[in-house]
């Protein structure tokens, strides 16, 4: 096979997440993927500046001609769309809405039906979050506890047989509890800090609104793409919860008339990394085979507070939405996925950590693909697995030489990037391509593999914090402002309302103390990116081609940058394309010996 598959992709939005880390994975699974500009996509928080289309959302009507335009140019193999950036603007329009008509937006997927044809066509879609979008049409952190506490009072689950009497029932009664009763909204107790918080009738009758449109979205738009033989459809649960809460219902009327519960699951930006590994499964035709190992015992249980089905089910559907093949018994597999949990054994974290160490180390020796989660949510605590990794306890691990790690954000989150990618990995290389292919595929995957180690362990456990404290007291030094507490919670979250611009075209005081925080943040320490890039260059052995654990190609990495201090000139640094400290992303160069 000498040929890159084409696939056109419609982002949720220009977070990294969606963004960088796709291309990536497209790369690493030898495919090409096509964006539309990315002002047509980008979304942007408050005092931000806006978009080339002064818009703070993504411009469906513009993404539409490019569809057109890239439709009629290129020889597209398939085609993966956010419905919620082609309905509305991306996942933070799709929360708001002044009014919940929909009209416009149906004869917009008419429209891209007949574009797309009969090619291959993955849709995915969201069931709105708790809350909306804090920093978005002046949400402050107050309003966001409050809705998310209004949104999560129990519901009484309703399960009429009629879809459409059970869609009405819905919109109706957004606002009964499950002893059918109205719902307060004032004085509502949050366990969290043992506050009371209170919300205005403007403010809840602004929800519901935005809340019938999406769910009149998610059971139209959903409905009328399923009468396509071409198409395929998942559906996350975003911010979700334990609790029977607002979105219990429209789970529900999605999972049993639309696209069944293997489809729906806990998550939102892991979407498309998993859709992306099964259009490459579907374009290879091949579906490797899986087995998922746990380390700890918590399989059984939800894995936090954003997941309202346990470990192992949410594990198993991005399995199955990846277009992996779930093996339970003990034959042969492809790979492997490894996940840590919460020590629920009788074990520690640390004695797991050495387990799940232990294994690793012993597949990469026997050439068996494996794929990482660390679904122990232990990063915020001792890190004792992340060091691991890094090579400060027990024997060198190989981390060149597996398919995925992740640990990013919430446990769904992370199953989904680290199942997409490996599984999406594995599906390209037990396959016979040119050498052309399988180096262009190379550099994908070995980008991809470093920036998640870099992200979700340099930064996310090692960094992010120092940044944090760095801003809040450089402002506080700069400007002599006094900040509550809120606004230090803020900041972070979006730094350029306060004057931190690290688009400057001179070395201003803003931008200097990014270079400086995220520098200083990401080559020292316990977590320090020095470290991973030692690894990846003195014993980087990476698989090239995988046809079997006797049957493989292996290449040695020579090469990769990272945030460095060269000279007189600026720093190579990080970049966060959201002005907050969430999340970031950063340029790469790599090299095969």
């Amino acid at each position: 096979m000498t040929d890159k598959k084409v696939v056109v992709y419609v982002p949720l939005d220009d977070r990294p997440c969606n963004n960088e880390r796709v291309q990536l994975a497209g790369k690493a699974m030898g495919i090409e993927i096509l964006f539309p500009p990315k002002d047509y996509f980008k979304n942007c928080l408050d005092n931000q500046p806006l978009n080339s289309t002064g818009s703070q959302l993504g411009s469906p009507d513009l993404i539409m001609g490019w569809l057109r335009n890239i439709s009629q140019s290129r020889n597209i193999d398939a085609y993966l769309v956010s419905l919620d950036q082609i309905n509305s603007g991306g996942l933070i329009g799709s929360r708001v809405a002044t009014d919940d008509d929909i009209s416009t937006e149906k004869n917009r997927i008419v429209d891209l039906m007949s574009i797309i044809g009969n090619k291959p066509a993955y849709f995915f879609d969201t069931v709105m979050r708790l809350a909306s979008t804090l920093g978005f049409q002046n949400m402050g952190m107050y309003e966001y506890i409050s809705t998310r506490l209004y949104a999560a009072h129990n519901r009484m689950p309703f399960r009429h047989s009629d879809k459409n009497i059970r869609k009405d029932h819905i919109l109706t009664y957004y606002d009964i509890d499950g002893a059918d009763h109205i719902i307060s909204y004032q004085n509502m107790y949050n366990e969290d800090d043992r506050k009371l918080y209170t919300l205005t009738r403007e403010q809840v009758n602004k929800y519901l609104t935005a809340r019938k449109r999406k769910f009149k979205l998610n059971v139209e738009i959903l409905e009328y793409i399923k009468g396509f033989p071409n198409t395929y459809i998942s559906v996350g649960v975003d911010d979700s919860s334990h609790r029977l809460t607002i979105q219990e219902n429209e789970i529900s009327y999605i999972e049993d008339f639309i696209v069944g519960s293997n489809n729906v699951f806990a998550g939102a930006d892991e979407i498309a990394m998993c859709l992306l590994s099964r259009i490459a499964t579907d374009l290879y035709k091949n579906k490797p085979s899986v087995r998922v190992v746990y380390f700890g015992g918590a399989e059984n249980e939800k894995p936090d507070n954003w997941d309202f089905r346990s470990l192992k089910c949410n594990v198993d559907t991005h399995i199955r939405l990846s277009g992996g093949t779930l093996v339970t018994d003990d034959r042969p597999v492809n790979m492997e996925v490894l996940v840590l949990t919460k020590p629920r054994n009788g074990k520690t974290h640390q004695q797991n950590s050495n387990d799940i160490h232990w294994h690793i180390n012993n597949n990469n020796t026997n050439n068996i693909l494996t794929s990482v989660i660390d679904a122990s949510s232990n990063p915020t605590g001792d890190s004792h697995f992340q060091r691991r990794l890094l090579g400060d306890f027990g024997s060198p691990i190989q981390l060149t030489k597996l398919l995925a790690y992740s640990s990013w954000n919430t446990v769904g989150n992370a199953i989904g990037m680290s199942i997409g990618h490996g599984i999406g990995r594995t599906a390209f290389i037990g396959l016979n391509h040119d050498t052309k292919l399988l180096r262009y595929a190379l550099e994908g995957q070995s980008k991809l593999l470093f920036t998640e180690y870099a992200k979700d362990i340099c930064y996310k456990v090692g960094t992010a914090w120092y940044i944090n404290k760095y801003l809040v007291d450089h402002l506080n030094d700069k400007t002599g402002q006094v900040f509550t507490k809120e606004q230090k919670e803020e900041i972070p979250w979006n730094f350029y309302k306060y004057g931190v611009n690290q688009n400057e075209t001179n070395l201003g005081w803003g931008k200097s103390c990014l270079l400086w925080s995220s520098f200083i943040g990401m080559t020292t320490g316990d977590f320090n990116i020095h470290k991973l890039a030692s690894i990846f260059y003195t014993n980087g052995d990476m698989f090239e081609s995988y046809i079997g654990p006797y049957n493989n190609k292996i290449t040695q990495v020579n090469w990769i940058n990272y945030p460095y201090e060269n000279g007189d000139s600026a720093w190579f640094h990080l970049v966060f394309p959201w002005h907050r400290t969430f999340e970031c992303t950063f340029p790469l160069n790599v090299s095969f010996k």
